[in-house]
């Protein structure tokens, strides 16, 4: 059986490849979003295990809602990590209304819609602050 991981985080992928190799079967482990998309259109792959974050470059915003509250705290900074680094500068998160980043992360800024509240995402200065 031949298998794709999609993954970015390479520890992550090596230990799955590494698992799935050990019972036997033929991995391959693309790190990047388009060289996974080309390498599962090139080849014939029985399985594919996905990372969906993978795919999320420079976008304005994200709708996230009602999805944290079922993680723990080291998941859920995980998971705002990747936002912050994949939405654009000023780009907006957008979570459920029981759902907050307070704790979680400050480098967001919350704002008030009509509405609806967000998380706006600011330019980092040179010296690591925030700049909104």
């Amino acid at each position: 059986m031949r298998i794709l991981i999609a993954e970015d985080d390479q520890t992550l992928g090596k230990f799955v490849r590494e698992g799935l190799e050990s019972e036997h079967y033929n991995v391959d482990v693309s790190t990047d979003g388009e060289q996974a998309r080309a390498a599962a259109l090139d080849n014939d792959y029985d399985v594919v295990i996905l990372d969906l974050m993978i795919f999320m470059k420079s976008l304005d915003i994200i709708f996230c809602c009602n999805v944290l509250i079922y993680f723990d705290l080291i998941s859920k900074r995980r998971v705002i990590q990747h936002f912050f680094n994949n939405l654009l500068p000023h780009g907006y998160l957008f979570l459920g209304h029981s759902e907050s980043l307070y704790g979680v992360s400050d480098e967001f800024r919350l704002v008030h819609l009509p509405g609806a509240t967000a998380y706006v995402k600011g330019d980092r200065s040179k010296a690591g602050k925030q700049v909104l």
